[in-house]
């Protein structure tokens, strides 16, 4: 069954500008997309409900939307490193997560023995 794709403004416009090695891999999963998101090739992130990310080639990210009645919107089209920033997804940690932590801890047990 066949999915209309709609373009948000930003997405449309980074498609256009494009270099043609780029475009022909974006191309390539937007015509898969109008046969629907495939579990396969399309991994749901994290941050939301009905949002999915696809591979164009290596260095390149479609992140989309499945709407109702059969309707994909295409949210970015973006390189790899810039594509999930405000996004939550599954490979992603930031850094600095793992060490506020220890910093607290650290803190609280200095605290603890001064009194």
């Amino acid at each position: 069954m066949r999915y209309t794709v709609g373009f948000d403004d930003e997405a449309r416009e980074t498609l256009a500008n494009l270099s043609p090695i780029p475009k022909s891999e974006v191309n390539r999963v937007l015509r898969r997309l109008r046969n629907g998101p495939d579990r396969r090739y399309d991994l749901e992130l994290v941050d939301s409900e009905n949002r999915y990310r696809a591979y164009a080639g290596k260095r390149w990210r479609v992140l989309f939307s499945v709407l109702p009645d059969r309707q994909i919107q295409i949210r970015r089209i973006s390189r790899r490193r810039d594509a999930y920033r405000g996004i939550e997804h599954p490979g992603y940690q930031e850094l600095q997560e793992s060490q506020a932590p220890y910093i607290a801890e650290e803190t609280s047990v200095t605290a603890a023995t001064a009194d």
